[in-house]
């Protein structure tokens, strides 16, 4: 089971988050205190640990920089070398990316002159390390497509610039995102072979 440490100083905030991790089967610590964190970090010895960016104790930053450059390479590794990618998730996600510049391919040529500026090839790069990373959290050694579709509005959206048009009329990022994934068929990856290997150990 993988070990969370949630670094947060409203407690509302972090218990209600530690109610959702928990619900998926992972053990989760709660440090209100991000003075005690190296100590925690010792004896809890977390797998991830997710931080607040903005407390007034110490920020998300400093809390980021007392976690050591080779246990954060190891949790990369980690998410590169033991979380498969079927190439089906690949095609899905440089399918879903093109058509951030030309939703014509999905068949929504109405949405055309809503963007100015789609994702880059490198959006399609961020979105598969994103989805290897939250399949790992969910305790997979593999890819799914509903991994993919959880993180990519996260990870695109800044990566895109809508048109004057589409901003009159009310467009989000997110709303011309949304449609697109409605209109990109996710593949049916036959996973049964990796679905029964072992799951993986984010640690080093």
């Amino acid at each position: 089971m993988h070990r969370i440490l949630l670094v947060e100083d409203e407690e509302a905030v972090a218990r209600a988050l530690e109610r959702w991790l928990k619900r998926r089967s992972v053990e989760v610590r709660v440090l209100l205190d991000p003075h005690q964190l190296r100590a925690v970090l010792t004896e809890f010895k977390p797998t991830v640990v997710i931080s607040d960016l903005h407390m007034p104790a110490r920020s998300g930053l400093e809390v980021a920089g007392l976690i050591s450059p080779a246990e954060l390479a190891a949790l990369q590794r980690s998410c590169r070398e033991q979380v498969y990618v079927d190439p089906a998730i690949v095609q899905y996600v440089v399918r879903l990316v093109a058509a951030t510049r030309e939703p014509q391919r999905v068949g929504l040529a109405e949405l055309a002159p809503l963007i100015t500026w789609g994702a880059s090839p490198r959006g399609t790069l961020h979105l598969v390390e994103a989805a290897r990373a939250l399949a790992l959290l969910r305790r997979r050694s593999y890819v799914l497509p509903g991994d993919v579709q959880d993180l990519a509005a996260d990870v695109l959206r800044h990566r895109l610039v809508l048109s004057y048009e589409a901003m009159a009329a009310g467009w989000t990022p997110d709303a011309y995102l949304a449609r697109l994934q409605a209109a990109v068929a996710a593949p049916q990856v036959p996973l049964q072979s990796v679905a029964a290997a072992p799951t993986p150990s984010p640690g080093p």
